[in-house]
């Protein structure tokens, strides 16, 4: 028993040994006590970078207390320690605060280097500079940059600037790793100086979480909040009133297989070409997110591009505005699987063509993508050239195309009101076009420029266009009999013509869900529109 004791005993002991964590002080008023490690109050580092130095790379704290801490170098981190303030952000009275000190020196503000368990906590970081042209684009982040791993949080991320070279995020950069959250990052730039991506954040990779963006401005390229490439994570964040000056992507740029936008609100951005909000590319997915009052001179909402299978599915995309083409979003490509799932385009507006969306290729090919489960309504076009709910262009072909969509209450100047398709590659099937106006009375609900267009329609319903469906198609021209049009619930009542109507040929409609998530097919044949009915009287659950 002696034995057993002194063993568990000196179990004890060493674990206490490896688990035990330092202090290490800074303070502006400390005396910079060096021998001791500034592991008091009165002996602390006036000075960040010394009290992490002597950290020791286990788990030690090196707490910061407030006042503004001008650097002449960047701080690194190069060890498993946090780096935390004594107050947080809450007050600018209270804060510790890391100042680049711009233009006295070009240096970021803070480095911390692969080092998982590295946590920067609770601080101000402002006036830091990137400068270029040396660098590369992951080489950015005025303010700071995390390479491969470690941790930001709570953090506010000022007026930080990359200029010069290929730089990427004015305020933080990602690089190949690591992760942000509860952090705002306001007020940061990239230059005009080179080739600049993401005014506020530029991601390779890593997770950025529960963050604010606002107000960053990208002079160079693409991102005026955020460039997420390569695997890049950006969740339960709000991004808006970002700018992109020059090039594209106002609020969220997005590329490459694994680049993921989830439960955001994307809104108030800006772009002086195309894609006020976001656009998702080269396979990149944009899931569960709100994408609102965004302004572009093209795509005001954003895009969906550049195959094979970028994504935006669940999203509601609302009251954006294009001063010239595509008030909503775009799906485009030359040859893949891209699509637009499950989402409401609502309230858009454009100055030519597509108040809510865009789909298909330009003249040179055919474009392989989908548009399904979507309600398209209240969107409005005030030009010449078509389209108030969608304008088609090559969007095809079988299976993919526009299908199971409900397109209603949508206007345009002129030439099909809910839905414009430009060549015989269209394929349109198991939609509603119905309710929607011309302000010329030209084919309030479909225009379709050629003849041979109409073959591609399949079990639709709509009441009036130039050449009549070809009803052997399964067409209609009946009211679909929505539950409460008058207050935007296009569901179908009971007696609807537009039940058990569809066509089931399409190749994912097995075990699929409609706009509620709700399984399709539920009495043999698929309904038309976004919406499966469900009879009274019969309870189901979701899948």
């Amino acid at each position: 028993m002696n034995k057993i004791f002194v063993s568990l005993v000196c179990l004890l002991w060493v674990g206490a040994l490896v688990s035990r964590a330092d202090t290490h002080y800074v303070s502006l008023a400390g005396t910079n006590d060096s021998g001791h490690n500034y592991d008091t109050w009165s002996g602390a580092a006036t000075n960040i970078q010394w009290a992490v130095d002597a950290a020791a790379a286990t788990v030690d704290t090196v707490l910061v207390s407030n006042g503004t801490y001008n650097l002449t170098n960047q701080i690194s981190i190069a060890k498993n320690i946090t780096v935390q303030s004594l107050y947080g952000t809450n007050s600018l009275a209270t804060s510790s605060i890391i100042n680049g000190n711009y233009p006295n020196y070009t240096n970021r503000c803070v480095y911390i280097t692969n080092v998982a368990s590295a946590i920067l906590d609770g601080f101000i970081i402002s006036n830091g500079y990137a400068l270029g042209p040396t660098k590369t684009i992951y080489d950015g982040g005025g303010g700071v940059q995390i390479k491969t791993a470690g941790t930001v949080r709570n953090c506010l991320i000022y007026g930080n600037n990359a200029n010069g070279g290929t730089l990427g995020g004015g305020g933080i950069c990602l690089n190949g790793g690591g992760l942000v959250s509860n952090c705002t990052v306001l007020s940061n730039t990239v230059g005009t100086g080179g080739v600049q991506y993401g005014g506020g954040v530029y991601m390779s990779a890593g997770l950025m979480v529960a963050s604010r963006i606002c107000g960053n401005v990208c002079n160079s390229q693409h991102g005026g909040g955020v460039y997420v490439d390569t695997a890049g994570i950006i969740s339960n964040c709000t991004v808006y009133n970002n700018s992109s000056e020059v090039y594209d992507d106002g609020g969220i740029y997005a590329t490459g297989a694994g680049s993921i936008i989830t439960d955001c609100v994307i809104s108030n951005n800006t772009s002086k070409r195309y894609n006020g909000g976001v656009e998702v590319t080269y396979g990149a997915w944009i899931l569960n997110s709100i994408i609102t009052r965004n302004r572009s001179k093209d795509g005001g909402g954003g895009a969906v591009s550049r195959n094979p299978d970028s994504l935006m599915s669940n999203c509601l995309v609302t009251a954006n505005f294009a001063t010239n083409s595509i008030g909503g979003v775009s799906l485009s490509g030359s040859a893949g699987s891209s699509r637009i799932l499950n989402s409401t385009i609502a309230g858009n507006a454009a100055g030519t063509f597509a108040g809510g969306l865009s789909a298909g290729a330009g003249a040179a090919g055919t474009f392989s993508g989908l548009v399904q489960n979507c309600l398209i309504y209240g969107n409005t076009n005030w030009g010449t050239d078509g389209g108030g709910g969608v304008y088609l262009n090559r969007l095809g072909p079988y299976p993919f195309g526009l299908v199971n969509c409900t397109i209603v209450s949508n206007q345009s100047n002129t030439k099909g009101g809910g839905l414009y398709t430009t060549t015989y590659s269209n394929y349109i099937a198991n939609c509603i076009i119905y309710g929607n106006v011309t302000t010329n009375d030209d084919n309030d609900e479909v225009y379709v420029n050629t003849a041979a267009g109409t073959n591609n329609f399949w079990c639709n319903c709509t009441p009036n266009m130039l050449t009549n469906l070809p009803p052997t198609q399964g067409n209609i021209i009946n009211n679909p009999l929505f539950v409460d049009a008058v207050n935007r619930n296009y569901r179908l009542r009971s007696g609807s013509p537009c039940i058990n109507t569809g066509t089931n040929i399409l190749i994912w409609m097995t075990n699929s869900i409609d706009l509620d998530r709700m399984m399709r097919i539920r009495y043999g044949r698929v309904d038309m529109g976004a919406y499966e009915t469900i009879y009274g009287g019969t309870m189901y659950g979701f899948r």
